[in-house]
């Protein structure tokens, strides 16, 4: 009478002899208990993830068929903060927020926060503006002050100042008013010189000599300045004259 192995979960049988004939018993069979199982390492079939479970499973090394699965919990996610970064003048800053480590899922979203605009300063003068340059100045934000602001002086423009000429005479030459910057001191119309005017002839009327006081030649003199140019000279006194004597008539011979 054919037996049977035992199984892990089953048991056997051994063999038993019976007449083939009359089919008598003469050696019953006896009952091989169940082996049971004799389970090997968890394996892993599928890795949990951090929001779904994973699987493994154990063979039994009795019997390779008998195969016995387990659920592995999800390991739920690794928090990671996102920095976020600080709103400047002119752009946008975002909060902080939260993803997994893991899978990368974003847990907590950044939020935008809102560029927050220029705080400028008063202006101050970087190069001064002059008659004829321009000049700078320059504001800088309160919120960053890498950020600066530039804008032209105009410049000034010229003030005007006259510089005085002075009139021409007989023997120097004379100047016309002339025209300087009274800041930078440019000359804007230049003097021009105006020529001596020459002197004005007068005479000097002299007079005779007398038989007792000296005389003088004409003389000219400038009529404007009164300079000699021609000096007088002096005509000595013609001394008296006396009158001839008569002489007496000769007689003729």
């Amino acid at each position: 009478i054919p037996g049977k192995a035992a199984t892990c979960t089953e048991t056997g049988l051994t063999d038993g002899i019976k007449c083939s004939v009359c089919d008598e018993i003469l050696v019953a069979q006896e009952v091989i208990p169940a082996t049971g199982h004799d389970w090997g390492e968890w394996n892993v079939v599928t890795p949990a993830t951090c929001e779904e479970e994973g699987m493994e499973q154990r063979v039994c090394a009795n019997d390779a068929s008998h195969i016995e699965t387990q659920a592995i919990p999800a390991t739920g996610h690794t928090e990671e903060t996102i920095p976020g970064k600080a709103a400047t003048c002119t752009e946008d800053g975002l909060t902080d927020g939260v993803k997994c480590a893991v899978c990368g899922k974003v847990l907590v979203a950044q939020e935008t926060i809102p560029a927050t605009g220029h705080d400028w300063g008063e202006w101050t003068v970087v190069t001064p503006a002059t008659c004829e340059e321009e000049g700078m100045e320059q504001r800088v934000c309160a919120n960053d002050a890498s950020h600066i602001e530039t804008q032209a002086i105009p410049a000034t423009g010229h003030t005007e100042e006259t510089i005085p000429g002075k009139a021409a005479t007989c023997t120097e030459e004379g100047l016309t008013n002339g025209v300087k910057c009274a800041v930078c001191g440019k000359v804007l119309v230049a003097q021009e010189v105006i020529p001596a005017t020459g002197h004005t002839e007068e005479t000097i009327p002299g007079k005779a000599a007398t038989c007792t006081e000296d005389g003088l030649t004409d003389g000219i003199k400038c009529a404007v300045c009164g300079e000699i140019l021609v000096a007088q000279e002096v005509i000595p006194a013609t001394g008296h004259t006396s009158p001839a004597r008569q002489l007496p008539a000769r007689k003729p011979v």
